[in-house]
């Protein structure tokens, strides 16, 4: 059986592509700033996607699963666009009143356009197929992160780089797709847009468990870095940011392979339930060969260049790891996603969510860094066998 078909290697490629050339940015940022300097960059880097996740609003999950005509897709793309910026605009008074208006742009361009769950890459995926969409995510892979690194050589305060960036870009891409939705116009398909406006409302209304759920998702992975800027001491926060975070990114790597494989299977699935068993089987392949492979590079990279965080191999070990679980998880959360468990779902990682906060601080306080990526750990397998046995359950019922 073949693990992957031309269409996996295109999408696939451009993710890996994608992907690489962010985390190749990232180590070069570490090479070139302080730890301190490297902690907070990744302090405003993984605040960017958080917020990201709420403004898109569960939209890109909608596009993905509701959506199947062509008339459907570009209208409420539109819809979901416009709504984005909407609520971008109510929100910015408390965007300035947290001193948090630096990232209001970068947070925009993230939900709409970058980010691999936004707005508008889910739109290309069910409208225009994983080939076109994987040209766009190597064409802005290429440009923003190409920006990352211009603005780190040539700014004072390298930790904004990427929020410059970020503002660039967002001029860039609106103006593109400006023209997009119009040539959609001129055709004729941005129609019965009042019949869409009211279906769009009645989806998010009938999904507002999804959008807080897909918010309680993000932020479980990225209480870690939370715990640990407020909690560490302030002198040292950001270099123990930096010595968490470093390891994160290069373990992220691993669920590259889950996530391609679940997108660009998603139609398959909702068609016929049980190929979900075939898709479960090709991704612990792959994750159990990219294990072996991560954990070799990672291991390289420390002796040869990156010796000032030699002391990270256990906890990047431990994160590895749940990584693994993470990646395992991943289609079995498609299927009840194209289920409409919502309710099960948010349950599901609300309650995971604040296991891991109530373990993160009790093991952080004992053992640190260790102590956070093992509540991760252990948070992460609890919800791979509760959503797994749900799913069997729902595939037996078949």
């Amino acid at each position: 059986m073949k693990i992957l078909n031309t269409k996996y290697i295109i999408y696939g490629f451009s993710t890996l592509f994608g992907r690489g050339l962010e985390y190749l940015m990232l180590l070069f940022v570490a090479s070139k700033v302080s730890k301190t300097e490297y902690g907070e960059f990744e302090f405003y880097k993984k605040t960017i996607e958080l917020l990201a996740i709420f403004f898109s609003f569960g939209t890109p999950t909608l596009l993905l699963t509701y959506t199947k005509s062509s008339s459907s897709k570009i209208n409420l793309s539109l819809i979901s666009v416009v709504f984005c910026f909407v609520l971008v605009g109510l929100l910015t008074p408390f965007f300035y009143y947290l001193e948090l208006k630096v990232i209001l742009l970068p947070v925009l361009f993230y939900s709409l356009f970058f980010y691999s769950n936004s707005i508008i890459q889910s739109f290309n995926l069910v409208e225009n197929g994983s080939n076109y969409t994987a040209y766009y995510k190597i064409i802005g892979s290429i440009l923003f992160n190409s920006l990352v690194i211009f603005f780190l050589l040539n700014i004072k305060e390298k930790s904004k780089s990427l929020i410059l960036a970020s503002n660039f870009c967002l001029v860039f891409f609106t103006i593109y797709h400006l023209f997009i939705f119009f040539k959609y116009y001129k055709q004729s398909l941005l129609t019965n847009v009042k019949r869409y406006i009211k279906l769009f409302i009645k989806l998010i209304y009938g999904s507002l468990t999804l959008v807080v759920n897909n918010f309680v998702n993000i932020a479980f992975l990225y209480t870690d870095i939370y715990i640990i800027k407020i909690f560490a001491e302030k002198t040292i926060s950001n270099s123990l940011i930096a010595e968490y975070s470093f390891p994160l990114n290069i373990a992220n790597a691993l669920l590259i392979i889950p996530l391609t494989i679940s997108q660009v299977d998603i139609e398959k699935v909702k068609k016929h339930n049980k190929s979900l068993k075939n898709i479960i089987q090709k991704i612990i392949k792959a994750l159990s060969i990219s294990l072996l492979l991560i954990l070799f590079f990672y291991y390289l990279i420390l002796q040869i260049w990156f010796h000032n965080y030699k002391g990270t191999m256990s906890i990047f070990i431990i994160i590895l790891f749940a990584k693994f679980v993470q990646g395992l998880t991943i289609p079995y959360g498609m299927m009840i996603v194209i289920k409409k468990h919502f309710k099960f779902n948010l349950s599901l990682n609300l309650g995971v969510f604040l296991l891991n906060v109530v373990l993160s601080l009790f093991l952080f306080n004992k053992f640190r860094l260790i102590g956070i990526g093992l509540a991760s750990l252990l948070s992460l397998l609890i919800r791979y066998i509760i959503i797994s046995e749900r799913v069997n359950k729902i595939l037996k019922r078949k």
